[in-house]
C-alpha cells in the first residue's frame, strides 16, 4: 500500500481535473475493497491441512524404516563400517524431510492469517510444531544410536555377541513401530 500511495498522487496531478481524478480514485479503491472482501468470504482459500500433515508423518515414516533396516541388519549380524555410513547419510535426507516438514507447517501458519475458513477450524499449527520438534529430536536420539552401534571394531569378531546384538535389534524394532505409530497417530488426529 505504500507504493500505491505515490502512485495515485502522481496519477491525480497528472490529469487537468485532480479532483475529479481523486473522486474517482477513491470509488475505485473502494469498489475493488469492497469486492475484494466480498470474494474472500464466499469463496475463501482452502488451508494446505493435508500437505503438512502429510510431510511430518512422511519424517515419522522416514525414521521409522532406518530404525527398522539398522535393526534387520542386527538381528542378523554385526553391521559393516559402509552400512553405518549410509546409515548416517540416511539420517541427513531425513534432516531434509524435516526442513521440508517445518515449511509446510510455516506455510499452514501463514495461510491461516486472515483466512475466513481459518475462524471455524481448529488452530492445529503449534501441535504439529511440537510434533516436528520431538521428531527432530529423535532423529538426534537414532544418530547417537549409530554411533554407538558403528563403534564396534569388525576386526575384532562379534564383540557385542550375538545375543545382545539380537535383543538391541528387538529394541529398534519396537522403537521403530513406536515412531511409525506416533506418525499415524498425528495423522489421524489432524
Amino acid at each position: 500500500q505504500s507504493l500505491e500511495t505515490p502512485i495515485s498522487a502522481m496519477l491525480i496531478l497528472a490529469v487537468s481535473s485532480p479532483q475529479l481524478a481523486a473522486e474517482v480514485r477513491v470509488v475505485n479503491t473502494l469498489i475493488g475493497t469492497v469486492v475484494g472482501i466480498a470474494f474472500s468470504l464466499l469463496v475463501p482459500v482452502s488451508i494446505p491441512n493435508a500437505r503438512a500433515v502429510a510431510a511430518v508423518r512422511r519424517v515419522a515414516r522416514s525414521q521409522a524404516a532406518l530404525l527398522e533396516e539398522a535393526a534387520l541388519t542386527l538381528a542378523d549380524r554385526a553391521p559393516h563400517p559402509e552400512e553405518v555410513q549410509a546409515w548416517f547419510h540416511w539420517t541427513e535426507e531425513i534432516e531434509r524431510e524435516v526442513i521440508e516438514a517445518d515449511a509446510a507447517v510455516q506455510a499452514l501458519e501463514d495461510s491461516r492469517r486472515l483466512n475466513p475458513r481459518a475462524l471455524a477450524a481448529a488452530k492445529m499449527h503449534p501441535e504439529l510444531r511440537v510434533t516436528i520438534d520431538r521428531l527432530d529430536r529423535s532423529l538426534d536420539g537414532e544418530r547417537a544410536i549409530l554411533l554407538g552401534i558403528g563403534r564396534e571394531d569388525p576386526s575384532r569378531g562379534d564383540s557385542f555377541g550375538p545375543e545382545l546384538r539380537r535383543a538391541f535389534a528387538v529394541v529398534l524394532d519396537q522403537l521403530a513401530d513406536a515412531v511409525r505409530g506416533f506418525g499415524d497417530l498425528v495423522a489421524a488426529e489432524f
